[in-house]
């Protein structure tokens, strides 16, 4: 389904929703969304993406690290006869 056809959903389903209700409610209703849209204006903190990529940093030697990997492996795989 389209973007469009999706909002367009929304909004046809939040407006069955509240097109019934007295004009008071409606009223308020519309300032907290206002409201609420003036709050999502402000800038958001842009998070610092280098910090989740780079070289892996260890003192231990790779042969080391290879063994230890190999002696913490765990097979509980059983074989059956045939």
């Amino acid at each position: 389904m389209e973007a469009n056809a999706v909002r367009e959903k929304l909004v046809a389903g939040y407006w069955d929703l509240i097109h019934n209700l007295d004009a008071d409610i409606r009223i308020e209703l519309l300032a907290r969304l206002a409201n609420s849209l003036k709050e999502d204006v402000a800038p958001r903190a842009v998070p610092d993406w280098k910090v989740l990529y780079g070289a892996w940093e260890s003192d231990q030697e790779p042969e080391e690290m290879i063994r230890e990997i190999r002696n913490n492996r765990l097979f509980d795989r059983k074989r059956e006869l045939l």
